[in-house]
């Protein structure tokens, strides 16, 4: 862990992306994200979210995409975490941002 907390601060991207691999492979799913999210890696963000099988985290991501006005990213994470996300919640966070 200590490797990942030394790279997640570093200049390069690459290295903070090797960060938050770390602490997807450690369990560390909340701190992974985070990371993702500050470094705009889309992809990363969902897969971590759909490793973790946490409904929260799923919620949590789901909201994000949508307040930060990434519509695609709500459809990739429907389809990705599908499994994670109930239909309830994937209906009002739809309404709620004008799908």
């Amino acid at each position: 862990m200590n490797l990942a907390q030394r790279l997640e601060n570093h200049e390069l991207l690459d290295f903070r992306r090797i960060a938050a691999i770390i602490y997807r492979k450690n369990k560390k799913y909340g701190k992974s994200i985070e990371i993702s999210k500050k470094d705009e890696l889309w992809k990363d963000a969902i897969e971590t979210v759909s490793e973790s099988n946490e409904m929260e985290l799923a919620e949590q991501l789901l909201r994000f995409f949508m307040e930060t006005g990434e519509r695609e990213l709500f459809a990739s994470m429907l389809y990705t975490c599908y499994s994670l996300i109930k239909p309830d919640v994937a209906m009002e966070v739809a309404w709620r941002f004008g799908l």
